[in-house]
C-alpha cells in the first residue's frame, strides 16, 4: 500500500499512513496520533518514495559494482545515446 502524508489542522502534527489508493482521500474517520482529534485531517502533497528494485538493490550484481559501473553498462549498451560521459 502507498504511504500518504497527512496533517492535523487542530494540532498541526504531520504524520504518514499506509492507505489504499481508494481510501486516501477519505479522511473523515482518521484519528490524529498526537491529539486524537477526528475529522481535522488533511492529506498533504509529499515527495514520492524512491524504493529499491531488483536492478538497484544489488541482487545479481557483483560486490564491486557501483552506480558508475551501472551507468557505464547502460551507456555502452548497443543503441545507447552518447553524450552522458560527464556523469560517469
Amino acid at each position: 500500500m502507498p504511504i500518504y502524508d497527512y496533517n492535523c489542522s487542530h494540532c498541526e502534527k504531520d504524520f504518514d499512513m499506509n492507505m489504499k489508493i481508494a481510501d486516501r482521500d477519505n479522511v473523515s474517520t482518521i484519528e490524529c496520533p498526537q491529539c486524537s482529534t477526528v475529522g481535522q485531517i488533511v492529506r498533504q502533497v509529499g515527495a514520492p518514495l524512491i524504493g529499491y528494485s531488483i536492478a538497484t538493490s544489488g541482487y545479481g550484481r557483483g560486490a564491486g559494482d557501483g552506480w558508475k559501473e551501472v551507468l557505464k553498462k547502460i551507456h555502452s549498451a548497443p543503441g545507447a545515446k552518447k553524450g552522458f560521459s560527464s556523469f560517469i
